[in-house]
């Protein structure tokens, strides 16, 4: 018991004595937890952004491959017109009956 109590002085003045050497290395500790933490928050928000980004250029491709559709098939049939030597008609007349029939039975 007795060489208990002369140690523990001598542990109270060790931890006495490095008693700044600690607090300064878990603020840094801290201090890079935090910086840690907000670096991968920011990663997440600039993934979000950069997520809905990528939808809208989705979005914007499909619509205009769509687009590019139409105006490729308007260029197909005006070329196999012109290929099969159709003639363009000014006036289109329309054959409709009142009963809506088509096709006599």
């Amino acid at each position: 018991m007795k060489n208990f109590k002369n140690q523990l002085p001598m542990f109270l003045n060790l931890v006495h004595r490095f008693k700044k050497v600690t607090m300064f290395s878990l603020f840094f500790l801290w201090l890079g937890y935090l910086v840690s933490i907000n670096h991968a928050a920011g990663q997440s928000f600039e993934m979000d952004a950069l997520s809905s980004d990528l939808k809208q250029v989705n979005q914007d491709i499909l619509l205009l491959n769509v687009k590019a559709t139409s105006l490729q098939s308007i260029e197909r049939i005006e070329g196999a017109s012109k290929n099969l030597n159709l003639v363009k008609t000014n006036d289109i007349y329309y054959l409709t009956d009142h009963q809506g029939v088509v096709a006599l039975r």
